[in-house]
């Protein structure tokens, strides 16, 4: 599992680009953790599953709003 800041005003969605069921924005303070080690996409208009802690619900994030992530070239 790795810890995540999120930046921006990202949403929590139930699957990827379905519904919003959270909001993560970045003056709540949110972190999200990530299911894997370590975080990696495919781009940064890929999703990433794990847990928010702020929303207290497991789903999906947009990787652009994860600065931790990192694109694979």
């Amino acid at each position: 599992m790795r810890i995540l800041r999120v930046a921006g005003n990202a949403t929590i969605r139930d699957a990827v680009y379905a519904f919003v069921i959270g909001n993560l924005g970045s003056r709540y303070r949110g972190t999200f953790v990530a299911g894997t080690s370590r975080c990696v996409v495919k781009s940064r208009g890929s999703y990433v599953h794990g847990y928010a802690p702020a929303a207290a619900r497991w789903g999906y994030v947009e990787a652009s709003h994860l600065p931790g992530c990192h694109v694979r070239h």
